[in-house]
Order: C-alpha cells, then structure tokens, then sequence
C-alpha cells in the first residue's frame, strides 16, 4: 500500500466537523468565474493536480499540514484520480476546493483510499440517485462507516429500502439524505423485517407513505415499535383483549405460511384416505339396513 500523505496537526487547528443542512455545509460552487472559464479548458487531470495543490496549500494555512508526493509518482497520480473523475464528471473545482478545505478529513479519506472512495461514490450516484456532489457531503459526513461499510453493503443497504416501500428514485434519493446511517448502520434484513412489522399496523401504501416520510424509523429496535403501534391500535381499534390475541396468532401464522413456497400444506393422500374411513365408520346407516356391506361406497 502507497503512502500518499503524512499529516501533520497543529494546536491551532481548528475542526473540521459538517454538520447543518446540505446545502449550508458546502456550497456549489456559485456561478461560473473567468477563472473557471479558463480552468475548464484544462485537461481534467492537470485540474486535479492544480485543486489538490491548492486544498494542501490552504489548509496549511488554516494549521494543518499535509505532505503529498510528487506529480510524477504513482501515489500522486493515484490519489488524484478521484478528482480527476469528479471533474469529468461534471463537478466543479471550487465546489472540490470548498469541500476538502473546510473538512480535512475529507480530504485525507479521498488520497489516501482513493479507489474506495470514489467507489462509494460511484454507488450513492449510481445506486442512491443522489448528485455527485451529494456524495462527496455523505462522504464528508461520514468517511469511517462508508468506507468501511463498503460499497457492495451500501448497495445492499439501498436495496433493501425499495423492498420496504421507498422504491422510486425520488423517495430513496430523499430518505439517503434525511438519514444517511441508513446506508450503514443497520443489517438490510433487518430493515425490512421491521417494515413488514409495520405493514401489519398500516395497509401497504400507509406503511410505504410512512416509512417514506420518516426513514429513520426503520433504524428503531422492532421491540420498541411493535410496542407503540400495538398500544396505539389497541386503543384505536377498541378491540377486546381476545380479539387483540387472535388477531396477533393469526399475524405470526400468516407471516409463517408467506415464508412456505406452498401457502397451505398439502394434504398427503394416505391421510385423505384415513380420514375418508373415519368418516365412514361414524356415518349413520337408513333406518331399512340392516347389513354394513350394503351401503354404497
């Protein structure tokens, strides 16, 4: 594994911790300056030599100092790649600038696991719908648990928010957004456990429209939400204690029988036939016979 940078941390430093809304955290960029003008001529990868030169050359200037390789190396030419890619794809310098110099963290995750990086990227545009610069915020937000999550988990994650009712690419765009450890913080099976746990409070399209509006719930224990909901459609429903027991046997049987390939068993025909004699035996003979072996078959 290349080394790509040895930093350095001063007292003086200040944190480098996002937090507010998106778009107050790093900004886009603003309009297009004659600087960028002329920048947007340049070949995408001397860009991204030039942008990393300069976040380097302002955070030192902020108190923290970073030793990045030479242009010529190949840790220099690999750490550059992501945003080299960035750039390609659209995204503009001075949003880069913004982003890496007001969090260092950023920057470092970014040249120092480049691949990673920009693989995590890749999926939250590709599979969250999310813009490129949203990612890099995700990013930004939460550089440890995405990496380390991965980005095949992260796919999975995403996927398994369109089985629990955020299926267009609006919906699971937003709830990526609203709750980001959505990405990483919980088991996918998990997730969609409690969603049919809820489905059998709400109809498919109330559960679908609640879990929309308030994906964080699906991070809840199941416990905890099995106990409000059942509190709240107790007194809601104004059923007896009885009714309540059976609807809930009935619930856990269903959610069995949805598991079976078969919804219903088969009935074998040796116990068909038992149960055909047992009939039989307990049948009344007509009043005018007398012999057993005389009743038809």
């Amino acid at each position: 594994m290349h080394r790509i940078f040895s930093p350095i941390i001063f007292r003086n430093s200040r944190s480098f911790k996002i937090s507010g809304a998106f778009s107050r955290q790093i900004g886009d960029g603003g309009g297009a300056t004659n600087d960028e003008k002329l920048r947007s001529r340049v070949e995408p990868k001397e860009e991204a030599n030039r942008l990393m030169e300069q976040i380097v050359e302002d955070l030192k200037k902020s108190g923290t100092q970073f030793v990045i390789p030479g242009r010529d190396s190949f840790a220099r030419q690999e750490s550059a790649q992501v945003f080299e890619k960035l750039v390609q794809n659209g995204v503009k310098s001075e949003f880069l600038h913004d982003a890496n110099t007001k969090n260092a963290a950023l920057f470092r995750t970014i040249v120092s696991q480049p691949a990673v990086s920009f693989e995590v990227i890749e999926t939250l545009v590709n599979v969250g719908y999310v813009t490129f610069e949203d990612a890099v915020r995700l990013l930004a937000l939460f550089p440890t648990d995405l990496l380390q999550h991965g980005a095949s988990k992260i796919t999975k994650n995403i996927e398994a928010l369109s089985a629990c009712g955020i299926s267009t690419p609006r919906s699971i765009s937003s709830a990526i957004k609203r709750c980001p450890p959505l990405l990483f913080a919980r088991d996918p099976q998990e997730m969609q456990r409690l969603a049919h746990e809820i489905g059998g409070f709400f109809s498919r399209k109330q559960a679908s429209h609640l879990i929309s509006r308030c994906p964080q719930i699906l991070l809840k224990p199941i416990e905890e939400i099995e106990e409000k909901y059942e509190y709240i459609f107790y007194q809601v429903a104004r059923v007896t204690m009885e009714e309540w027991v059976v609807y809930k046997a009935l619930r856990v049987k269903e959610t069995l029988n949805e598991k079976k390939e078969r919804k219903f068993d088969r009935v074998k025909p040796s116990k068909r036939k038992a149960y055909e004699r047992r009939h039989k035996e307990k049948q009344e003979l007509a009043e005018h016979i007398f012999d057993v072996s005389a009743v038809s078959n």
